[in-house]
Order: structure tokens, then sequence, then C-alpha cells
């Protein structure tokens, strides 16, 4: 145990977690800053954490829009990164080893494209098996992130953490996320627990008092890569019931989304409430409206994809509708940009971004949709680009 919170504190591993922090935002002053004088910094984090002293500085705040959903963003200061960064470096290999395969989400060597992958390679399996006649259960959650109970949170971590240190910063850390709910009456901070909560809506609606007399235990930020750790292994529970208990091959988790593939629709109506009842017990919520089952033969979505098996045991994965519509609205606004000098965006910015949109949909089969997106490109900047529109 004391050997986990050495490598922890160690300054080689704090040097190595401000490298990886610094990625793709070294243009920020407090990096640049931190930086000039990384060493003292290093040192200061080092003695904070082994004295017991160190205590996480306020969040950065904003709201982002992401796929046309708006999210609220709780940033941290580099020196707070630089400390999760190390900490997370340290337990994630522990937690790793009880995750199943599948889970692909913010872990090394996975990711999106790693789910996608895995997903196709289940239906080709399951198509080798029993054929395109099936379904497959598609399930989210609720406010994913907004929801994590913290006491559950923790519980988790001490089950596979044992070091005391390590988990009082796992401690202080997650109750930084705490909500302020002073605004609610006594009935209501009572069921506060059973009900989903919107951090958005939190904020937009200026529900925060700062008085903390009543303070709400749940919530984990995004923005924080203990947080991204917290939505990976926190249901996981769930992973490893549907793998080993129920003995589901065809099971695949990225955060909140989750899909099962089976011959039987009855038996996935039963998993289906049984997730349901295991998510209860962890006090999370399911989202009627995106949870659902599809026929294996018919059109479906999954993670932005749209995806058809055919009789023939050919997958064909095209781009959803949403993305296109994403992608010319953004060409609209990168026009508007342009023409009216709001920006000081040049047209060689504007066609790289879109030379780059449309290399990461080379791999759809959606030909057709992008050579009409090309035009669509063409027709609104033919006369500054000076091409002609036509058929090519």
């Amino acid at each position: 145990m004391g050997e986990l919170f050495d490598n922890f504190v160690n300054a080689n591993s704090l040097y190595k977690a401000f490298l990886l922090s610094k990625r793709n935002s070294i243009w920020k002053e407090s990096v640049q800053r931190y930086e000039s004088n990384f060493l003292l910094n290093i040192y200061d984090s080092q003695k904070s954490l082994k004295e017991g002293t160190y205590r996480q500085k306020p969040f950065s705040t904003f709201t982002l829009n992401e796929r046309g959903h708006k999210r609220f963003i709780k940033s941290l200061h580099i020196s707070d990164r630089v400390i999760q960064k190390s900490l997370c470096n340290t337990i994630l290999p522990i937690l790793r080893k009880h995750l199943i395969y599948d889970n692909g989400a913010s872990l090394k060597n996975k990711g999106i494209s790693f789910t996608r992958n895995r997903f196709k390679t289940h239906l080709h399996r399951y198509f080798r098996e029993y054929g395109n006649d099936g379904f497959i259960l598609f399930c989210d959650f609720t406010k994913f992130f907004d929801n994590i109970p913290h006491d559950g949170l923790m519980k988790f971590f001490s089950r596979y953490i044992k070091d005391e240190r390590i988990l009082k910063i796992l401690y202080d850390c997650i109750e930084m996320f705490n909500i302020d709910i002073s605004y609610m009456n006594d009935e209501e901070y009572k069921n506060c627990m059973n009900n989903p909560f919107s951090l958005l809506d939190y904020y937009n609606n200026k529900l925060n008092t700062n008085r903390k007399e009543k303070m709400m235990r749940k919530s984990v930020g995004i923005g924080s890569e203990i947080s991204q750790i917290s939505g990976v292994g926190y249901i996981s529970y769930i992973d490893n019931f549907i793998k080993n208990v129920c003995s589901v091959k065809f099971y695949g988790r990225y955060m909140d989304d989750l899909y099962i593939i089976h011959k039987d629709k009855e038996y996935l109506k039963y998993l289906y409430e049984m997730i349901r009842i295991k998510i209860d017990e962890l006090g999370m919520f399911l989202s009627d409206k995106k949870t659902r089952i599809c026929k294996l033969n018919r059109r479906f979505n999954f993670l932005h994809n749209t995806y058809i098996l055919t009789s023939t045991g050919k997958l064909i994965n095209t781009i959803s509708h949403l993305t296109l519509k994403r992608h010319r609205k953004r060409i609209r606004k990168l026009l508007y940009l342009y023409k009216s000098k709001k920006s000081e965006i040049k047209l060689s910015d504007i066609v790289n971004i879109h030379k780059g949109c449309m290399g990461s949909y080379r791999y759809y089969n959606s030909y057709i949709a992008l050579v009409n997106m090309n035009r669509y490109f063409i027709k609104n900047f033919n006369s500054i680009l000076g091409v002609s529109y036509g058929r090519k």
C-alpha cells in the first residue's frame, strides 16, 4: 500500500503527468506559467500530498456545445490536473483488471473507434451463428455524470484501492463536486437523491445560492479525469452482471451507451428489467426515451452511426443524418464568419476543416452523401474559391 502512494507522489510520475496534461493546452497562460517553474510547482505538489495539506483549487466553469448538446464543464487548474493525472495513472492499472474487455471509453488503446469496431465484430459473429433474425437492446442513462452518487462511488474505489491516503485524496476530489441545494425545502432535500438531477439546468436557472446549508452528495462534472474514471468504473457492476452472470456474449458499453444483441426479444426485455433494478441499486436513472429494442434486419443507430445488417451478412455503415446536418450547418457558419470579417479565419483554414471532416467520413458506405456534401460546399464557396459548380 505504501508503494502505491509513493508511486503516485513520485516526482517522475508528477512530471510525466504534467507532460500529458499540457497536451493541446500549452497555449493557455496558466499552463505556460506552471511550466516556467515546473520543478518548483511539482515539489510544492509533492510536499502538500505527503503532508496531507493538499486542497484542490475551485473549478473554472463554462458551457460547451457538443454535437448540438449543451454540456456544463468544470475545468481544473493545471496544478490540480497534474495531480489527478498522476493519481489516475496510479490507480487505473488496478481498476482496469476488474473491467470487461468491451468497456471501451476513456481507456488507453480504446475509445469510440474501438467500441464501434467491437460493435461490428459482435454483429458479424451473431450473423454467423443466427443470421440477421434477432434483436438488439440499446440503453442510455439520464444525465449520467450528473447523477453518480458519491457514497456509492467511494464504495467502488475502496473495494479495489486499499491505501487510505489515496482514498482520502479521492474522497476530497469527489467532495468538490457537491451541489449546493440550499434553495430546496426540507421535503425536496429529503428526496433529492431519488430524483434525476441536471447540472446544466441547475446553473442555467441560477439555483446556486452559495449558502452551503444543504449539500447534495452526487454528480461529477465533465472536465476532470477522475470523473471519466468514475463513469467507466462505477457501473462496471452492470457489465460483469450481464457478461459473467447472464453469460451474454454480444454486449458492449461506451460510457453511458450500452447494447445487447440476442435472438430472443423476450429475453432482452427480461435483461432490461434486471438492468433497471441494478441501476436503481446504484442510484442512477435510465432514459426511457433513448432505451429501445430494434430488429437487426432494419436500420438502427449506435454512437452517431447508422447500420444495416443485410440478409447476406453484409454490414452497411452509413453516416447518420444528424452528422450530415451538422456539417452543412458548419459550412454555413464558416461562410458567414468569413464574409462578415467577425473572425480572423482564413479561407485555407475553412478548406482544411472541410477536408478533415470529409476525410473522417471516408470509411463509411456513404459515397453519394459525401459527393452531395462536396457539391454543397462548392455551391456556397464557388464565388470565393473560383470553382465552377458542376457534377464533379
